[in-house]
């Protein structure tokens, strides 16, 4: 029971520094992709008449793909099964056809025994969350749409408020609305500022749209790494409470046991020594 005990913590302060690893990353991500989202926001509000492919103005789909973010191990709690359950609540009410690729192994069983097929399968890359894993998951995704066989993607993961509250959160990736962009706000210095783009603002838009989707990948996988971790801790924690608790139990039930045995055996020593002295006292 000690060693179960020693291997719950263990697994809490590994969970605790993986947490503040993820965050870490995301953190140092956060600043670009702000300032990307205002440069989009900037561009588009200069060039009204701007199209991008991956760019629209309404939402209607005829082909869907999703993106279901789990993970590779389980012990966390309903982290896995909340995430995918989510993913199939939704999936069941689109009417569009659709693409299913997953994130993580406990994803990819949970479909298969739900009887999907997956047309892609990253199980590599979400117990270390990069931005190159999170390249290969934005090429996947717009491979298929520059084929015209999918038109939108939805992303099902895990979203850490705290370490102590986490929400599974079903979000549009593709395309991209203009509306995305309505909570994007300007610093008061920026809002008058006069911004020239170079070699023009087409250009500058027509590369920061894959860099808009790769920073929207990379914090997906991100937050979805944290709050798997924020899941295991409390999951860890919670064994090391009841393995504690049992402990304290069964040391309770051995010393009550060892206390009546003790006790049966003075009794027994008692009795023995009183009915050796039993005899003698009547000859006598």
């Amino acid at each position: 029971m000690n060693s179960t005990v020693e291997l719950t913590r263990a697994m809490y302060l590994i969970s605790t520094s993986r947490i503040r690893k993820a965050m870490r990353l995301y953190q140092s991500n956060l600043l670009y992709f702000t300032h990307a989202r205002r440069a989009i926001k900037h561009i588009l509000s200069h060039l009204p008449d701007y199209s991008h492919k991956y760019l629209k103005e309404s939402n209607h789909s005829t082909s869907t793909m999703y993106l279901v973010i789990a993970a590779n191990k389980g012990m966390a709690g309903g982290y896995n099964h909340d995430v995918c359950a989510a993913a199939l609540a939704h999936m069941k009410q689109c009417a569009a056809p659709v693409t299913l690729i997953t994130v993580g192994s406990m994803a990819s069983e949970f479909f298969r025994r739900e009887g999907y097929e997956i047309a892609y399968e990253f199980t590599d890359i979400i117990d270390d969350p990069t931005i190159s894993a999170a390249r290969r998951m934005m090429e996947s995704i717009t491979e298929r749409m520059d084929h015209h066989k999918v038109d939108e993607v939805i992303v099902v993961y895990t979203h850490m408020i705290s370490t102590v509250k986490q929400t599974v959160e079903v979000t549009r990736l593709l395309p991209l609305l203009l509306s995305d962009f309505d909570d994007v706000v300007y610093d008061e210095d920026f809002k008058d500022t006069y911004v020239t783009y170079e070699p023009n603002a087409k250009s500058v838009i027509t590369s920061l749209v894959p860099q808009y989707l790769l920073g929207m990948l990379y914090g997906m996988l991100v937050q979805a790494y944290a709050s798997e971790h924020c899941k295991r801790m409390q999951a860890m924690d919670e064994a090391t409470r009841n393995a504690d608790e049992m402990i304290d139990t069964l040391n309770l039930a051995y010393n009550s046991a060892r206390q009546a045995a003790i006790t049966q055996e003075i009794t027994e020593i008692v009795s023995g020594a009183n009915a050796v002295d039993s005899p003698h006292e009547e000859r006598s």
